[in-house]
């Protein structure tokens, strides 16, 4: 069970500091520069990915920063992860597949490409916050999510811990993924912040 404290953080909510550990890792990628059933989500890649930015799992390597991270209901991994291109670029990485193979879909193939957004906002007692970006007229969104379960005075309010990723074709949703449990990473804005542009709104049916 991840703490409700560090979670609010993560999600960037009022009052709260983005936490030392998410600058850290952040921080170690910039300055160091460490190497490192979702048929419609998943297309075959649109160009060949040259070896150094081609990623050889799903899941991020132990030398990648993690944006994100959850092994879905079918025992796939949605992962976002920091990719390193040859110039030494960096530039934040969509993954879908087995975590110990090659990616279905990463996205995107190279530095020039792009073209991540993020958006968080609170909610009464918890937050959500999103990575999402678009491949034509597919828009690809990940979530983390805390919903206050119970308004009673003077009891806790049992938050419940949502994570997974949408996929919506125009205005319509097309897949729903919801990881299997509590992810590894849920969506780090401190990261998002470094990695991804900054939108106002979150993407809701």
């Amino acid at each position: 069970m991840r703490a409700i404290g560090p979670l609010l953080c993560v999600l960037a909510l009022a009052g709260c500091d983005t936490s030392d550990a998410d600058k850290s890792d952040a921080e170690t990628v910039i300055e160091t520069g460490e190497e490192g059933a979702m048929a419609e989500a998943a297309p075959q890649q649109d160009s060949p990915l040259s070896q150094a930015n081609h990623p050889t799992t799903s899941a991020c390597a132990e030398t990648e920063a993690t944006i994100f991270s959850c092994t879905i209901r079918d025992g796939r991994t949605v992962a976002v992860c920091v990719q390193r291109d040859e110039q030494g670029r960096q530039y934040a990485q969509y993954r879908f597949g087995q975590g110990d193979e090659p990616p279905e879909l990463a996205w995107p193939t190279s530095f020039d490409e792009r073209g991540m957004e993020w958006a968080s906002v609170p909610y009464s007692g918890g937050g959500e916050a999103q990575l999402s970006f678009a491949r034509g007229d597919v828009r690809y969104v990940i979530y983390s999510r805390v919903i206050r379960t119970n308004f009673t005075p003077g009891e806790p309010n049992d938050p419940r811990f949502e994570d997974g990723a949408y996929v919506y074709r125009g205005e319509r949703r097309i897949s729903s993924l919801p990881c299997a449990g509590e992810a590894a990473r849920p969506v780090s804005v401190a990261m998002a912040e470094r990695f991804a542009e900054q939108q106002d709104t979150l993407f809701t049916d």
